[in-house]
């Protein structure tokens, strides 16, 4: 879920930053679009095992550098959103991941567009008595992981 979270997110933002990502609705819903979590669901184990990805830990390590906190509320702030993306000099340490992260994404998203869905995949199961068919369930063999070899996914035993 995090991985998914993360993804969302920072894609959206590049969205409204740019035209460069061509980031439609996808045909069939995402698991961020089908997740409902209770933080108080979530286990310490969980928490303890959480790694996110290196652009995810910049960001959270500059909130207040980037104006993303929520300390300030209701002043104007000078929100480095967009910025991040668009100039080297905002935040170096992450432009190049970030660069790269705009052409996963791009290839993320035409995957999950160009997706067929498979229509019931127990019925497939039963009538070849094979589980093949859930390798072409997949988006890619290498599941997310396959999609951002850039390592800019967080990871956790729920996801990434």
């Amino acid at each position: 879920l995090s991985s998914f979270l993360f993804i969302t997110l920072l894609s959206r933002q590049l969205l409204t930053c740019s035209s460069s990502v061509d980031i439609s609705t996808p045909q069939i819903p995402t698991p961020i679009q089908n997740a409902t979590t209770n933080s108080a669901e979530v286990s310490r184990e969980t928490v303890q095992e959480y790694k996110p990805a290196k652009i995810e830990k910049y960001i959270m390590d500059h909130l207040v550098e980037l104006g993303m906190d929520n300390d300030v509320r209701g002043q104007a702030r000078n929100i480095k959103g967009c910025a991040i993306w668009q100039d080297p000099k905002v935040a170096p340490e992450i432009y190049d991941d970030l660069q790269s992260f705009r052409e996963e994404l791009n290839n993320y998203y035409k995957e999950i567009n160009e997706f067929e869905p498979i229509p019931d995949l127990m019925t497939s199961i039963r009538e070849t008595n094979s589980h093949d068919v859930c390798k072409k369930a997949r988006i890619h063999e290498e599941g997310l992981q396959g999609l951002f070899p850039g390592g800019q996914l967080s990871e956790s035993s729920s996801g990434g």
